[in-house]
């Protein structure tokens, strides 16, 4: 059974890597809360890739796989904060990973028009979908 989804208001106040954001989330009643969430469907090169053949985004074999793997996860996380770092988002979470972060989709408004960052991060090719819950 699929773990209910809950929708929020919230400020983004930090980005911990392109995936993961430091959150206050408005409750309600003038109750609010921190946390990080990370980003559901999403998969982003990492920072500090690891060495192996796991998959593209997060391992290497050679040094300069490495390097590609850094520079794409500097531009996408750059994307990330200057899309939405200290600005209000709507967060819709789902049930929380193996390291306490909830799931969530992050939405955020330009325009009068609302974006998705999870989607927005794939059409932009700085994440690939991922599937697994």
């Amino acid at each position: 059974m699929d773990s209910p989804s809950y929708c929020y208001s919230a400020r983004v106040t930090k980005v911990v890597d392109t995936c993961v954001l430091q959150l206050v989330v408005d409750l309600g009643f003038h109750l609010t809360t921190e946390g990080r969430f990370r980003l559901l469907n999403v998969d982003t090169p990492e920072l500090r890739p690891r060495r192996g053949t796991f998959d593209n985004l997060k391992c290497y074999e050679t040094d300069e796989q490495k390097q590609l793997i850094i520079e794409a996860a500097k531009k996408a996380r750059t994307f990330v904060i200057e899309t939405v770092l200290e600005k209000d988002v709507t967060v819709k979470t789902e049930k929380a990973d193996g390291f306490g972060r909830y799931l969530a989709e992050i939405w955020y408004v330009v325009d009068g028009k609302e974006i998705c960052l999870n989607q927005e991060l794939i059409d932009r090719g700085f994440a690939e979908p991922y599937n697994r819950r």
